[in-house]
């Protein structure tokens, strides 16, 4: 998230400002899967 700086405001957030538009969720849900998706360290 932080790799995408201030151009991620202009292009990932919806015209109030505050909440993603359909873009900006597709990047946070990508975010979530990278940590989603670590192996668990001792699981088999």
């Amino acid at each position: 998230m932080r790799a995408r700086g201030w151009q991620g405001m202009f292009t990932d957030y919806a015209a109030d400002w505050f909440h993603p538009n359909n873009r900006g969720h597709r990047v946070w849900a990508d975010s979530f899967w990278q940590v989603i998706a670590l192996p668990v360290a001792g699981a088999s």
